[in-house]
């Protein structure tokens, strides 16, 4: 019973989107263990998100649960405050687990944080015009289609700076504008006149803070949540 890899290595914001796969052996133990999650790590927002790697892998070390196929998902919304762009990655592993074997009603049970959470995810693929299975696309308006239109005026109405842990500040949020129209760092250093120093170091806080690799990712996610 392996954790995807989309999930290694990515719990490092404050709040996350976490696939669970329960075998029947293990159910009940570990359907117990979720509901006291906050017992078992109280002030769990405050600590190393390590400790909820480590106490996933010791399900997955269960003596009942190697080489045992999953039979079941659930998702696990941690905190009020997710990290978008992490949440996103993880719900791309788990909606190619989910598709596979249409669960459907498992996800729907999780409530409209997550319907939510999906639904920017659709939104994402087609911003960034990423191809997928066409199973999955299917099941994604499946599922989007059993949420309801309640998340769609939820994505709606959210403010996108409310995704953001450390807010773009004023002059970030011009810049972002203007990379977005495309100007090279020299136009837009002229443009705020500043220097090209103060420029990079506007766009390093901004690929921070957008948790992105490069300007081209920082636009699209920029975009994604209403910035610009």
């Amino acid at each position: 019973m392996a954790t995807p890899e989309s999930f290694q290595g990515r719990l490092k914001a404050p709040a996350i989107v976490a696939p669970m796969f329960l075998t029947s052996g293990l159910e009940l133990e570990v359907e117990s263990r979720l509901n006291g999650v906050e017992d078992a790590f109280p002030g769990l927002n405050q600590r190393p998100s390590e400790d909820f790697v480590e106490w996933l892998e010791e399900i997955d070390a269960h003596p009942e649960g190697k080489d045992a196929a999953p039979c079941s998902v659930n998702l696990i919304v941690l905190t009020s405050k997710p990290h978008l762009q992490e949440a996103l990655e993880i719900m791309r592993g788990v909606l190619h687990i989910a598709s596979s074997e249409v669960y459907v009603r498992r996800i729907e049970d999780e409530g409209h944080a997550v319907g939510t959470l999906a639904l920017l995810f659709s939104q994402s693929l087609k911003e960034n015009n990423e191809h997928t299975e066409p199973l999955r696309i299917d099941y994604i308006q499946s599922l989007l289609d059993t949420f309801g239109p309640e998340i769609q005026e939820q994505a709606a109405s959210s403010k996108p700076q409310s995704t953001l842990l450390d807010p773009l500040t004023r002059k970030e949020t011009r810049v972002l504008q203007l990379l977005s129209e495309g100007y090279s760092n020299s136009t837009m250093a002229e443009k705020l006149c500043v220097s090209d120093s103060t420029v990079r170091t506007h766009l390093r806080n901004i690929n921070s803070k957008l948790n992105a690799s490069n300007r081209t990712q920082a636009v699209a996610i920029a975009r994604r949540l209403g910035i610009v």
